[in-house]
């Protein structure tokens, strides 16, 4: 269950971003998205179990970055979470027959 809160809490800061954001193109392209998030939110937490501490970590960085106003470092960090989260789904589903 505490994974599952850690999910819905991930996914709540990175929709707070996005509409921070203002961008209504990013909103209708992440939006659609987020079923998939939590699924692969859920597989990716319960791959590596002392996630929860790296994803707070993970999420203070990307706010001093925004904070710092340092957009392109901002996102290409985000871009290197999402690939870190996909290998280890990737990784996931190939031990598991997916």
């Amino acid at each position: 269950m505490k994974r599952f809160v850690l999910v819905l809490a991930n996914i709540a800061f990175h929709e707070a971003l996005w509409e921070s954001s203002k961008s209504q193109a990013l909103k209708r392209q992440l939006t659609p998205l987020l079923p998939y998030l939590v699924y692969i939110e859920r597989v990716v937490y319960l791959v590596k179990k002392d996630v929860a501490e790296s994803v707070v970590d993970s999420h203070q960085t990307l706010l001093n970055l925004i904070s710092g106003h340092k957009p392109n470092y901002a996102g290409g960090y985000s871009m290197g979470m999402n690939l870190w989260c996909l290998e280890r789904l990737n990784g996931f589903e190939a031990r598991n027959g997916g």
